[in-house]
């Protein structure tokens, strides 16, 4: 479904910053 989509790519996207802010 379209909504299930939505819901991963905000997760990928919540995730992403994080993972990138515990490198530095």
């Amino acid at each position: 479904d379209a909504t299930t989509r939505f819901l991963n790519e905000m997760r990928r996207t919540a995730i992403e910053p994080r993972n990138e802010n515990n490198k530095r």
